[in-house]
């Protein structure tokens, strides 16, 4: 994505995530920050088409199941107990599995032997939650930034998308809880120069992400 493309997106995710902490001292808040750990389990690289002189339409791109870890910080209001804002970071290797390419128009692309693939995700996120005393399910989505590396393309892919998802947060004591959740994620990926000098694609990626996470409450 070209700097004038993804720039209004990073500024808006940027002046959100701001908002967590120019929002708060209007309204008595519950603030928490937290860790997570989990699996990702992408769905491939779909509707992937080449770039520069690689042309044509590639076919899905299969990818491996990974370990995912990050952290959150965000809060939720006293007088409205069951809406809150976060902002997450987290990061996963979801690396392209080697397998043969096919291509419909354009150059040739042959056997392709994996590629080593580093997805971050940074976004900002309105969350609803059941405001219980112990068991509190919730649900939210929001929209991010996705960075992803790839060893020998010229350069690193910053691409706006977005993030949802539903879990269950247990409180364990006044001030830690344990929560479970599933997120989907979702962005386009580009890539050039990353099949050889003047040859890339881009592609639709998303993946599914299971997480445990450990929280502390304010």
């Amino acid at each position: 994505m070209t700097r004038s493309n993804w720039q209004p997106w990073f500024a808006g995710v940027a002046l959100c995530s701001v908002a967590l902490g120019l929002w708060a001292p209007t309204a008595s808040a519950e603030w928490f920050v937290g860790g997570t750990v989990g699996a990702t389990i992408p769905n491939g690289l779909t509707n992937t088409t080449g770039t520069g002189q690689q042309g044509g339409s590639l076919n899905t791109f299969t990818q491996q199941t990974t370990l995912s870890y990050g952290g959150k910080v965000g809060y939720f209001f006293d007088k409205a107990k069951w809406l809150g804002l976060d902002t997450d970071v987290s990061t996963a290797t979801p690396n392209i599995n080697s397998k043969q390419a096919s291509v419909q128009g354009g150059t040739g692309l042959g056997a392709n032997n994996g590629q080593n693939l580093r997805v971050t995700t940074w976004s900002t996120n309105l969350v609803a939650r059941y405001p219980g005393e112990r068991f509190r399910p919730f649900v939210g989505g929001g929209l991010g930034v996705f960075f992803a590396e790839a060893p020998g393309a010229s350069s690193s892919n910053w691409n706006p998308g977005a993030v949802g998802f539903a879990g269950l947060n247990v409180l364990l004591t006044q001030h830690v809880s344990l929560s479970l959740e599933y997120r989907y994620h979702y962005a386009n990926l580009r890539f050039d120069n990353v099949l050889g000098p003047g040859r890339g694609f881009d592609s639709t990626y998303t993946a599914n992400t299971m997480n445990l996470g450990l929280n502390y409450h304010f």
